[in-house]
């Protein structure tokens, strides 16, 4: 039997090649409705189920946006939005932006306490995060043309530190509990007040400088 040569580099290459495929191929993936992103288990896959008028304030915002082409208010939504005047400019008449053409980009909720602000809000910072994974190409950085030294901030304000954690705390356990989410991150990305994550050109570059024994990257602070 002819003793076969084993080419060890070569064997490195085609794996590393592999893994890079993989990944590549991940970013090709479609960007999910905001609503399928909350329930659908591939993504959030949230145990607590939205409050209507929650989900409302969700499709309205991003209907027509990225993903959300044929996002749409159900017969049952659009008339609890006008029991609860949400279609009078008292109200911010609702109804009528959602039924305009404009692909909005800022929301203001003003709602009461207990009223689910920063349960809302962490859902559309993990979304919009979750859109920058998910970029043509797998290199957000490229795209907005930023250098690789910097970092794309998503930052909570408000007027204490105890506001600003809670909404922390919010988006932080709803992306552990995340099937989508749990190759995006390593253990030491997490700090106290902070969190990075890794884009798909992030994780391409730490399969090589593993192999080199480099230190890896982080990711991109969130």
């Amino acid at each position: 039997m002819a003793n076969k040569k084993i080419d060890t580099k070569k064997d490195v290459e085609d794996i590393l090649s592999s893994m890079r495929t993989s990944i590549s191929q991940s970013v090709q993936r479609k960007i999910p409705d905001i609503i399928t992103f909350v329930n659908d288990p591939e993504w959030l896959g949230m145990e607590l189920d939205l409050y209507p008028v929650q989900q409302i304030a969700l499709k309205c915002f991003y209907r027509g946006s990225l993903g959300n082409e044929n996002l749409e208010l159900n017969q049952a939504e659009i008339n609890l939005l006008k029991r609860l005047g949400c279609n009078t400019n008292d109200r911010g008449n609702v109804l009528q932006k959602y039924e305009s053409d404009v692909v909005f980009k800022d929301l203001v909720l003003i709602w009461g306490r207990r009223s689910g602000k920063d349960f809302v809000t962490s859902i559309i910072a993990l979304y919009e995060v979750m859109k920058l994974l998910e970029c043509p190409g797998g290199d957000p950085y490229a795209m907005y043309e930023l250098g690789d030294a910097n970092t794309i901030n998503i930052v909570t304000i408000a007027n204490s530190q105890e506001q600003a954690k809670l909404a922390f705390s919010e988006m932080r356990a709803k992306l552990l509990k995340s099937k989508y989410f749990r190759d995006k991150f390593l253990p030491d990305g997490f700090t106290a007040n902070s969190l990075y994550l890794l884009t798909p050109k992030d994780r391409e570059e730490n399969i090589e400088r593993k192999a080199k024994k480099y230190p890896l990257k982080k990711g991109s602070k969130d």
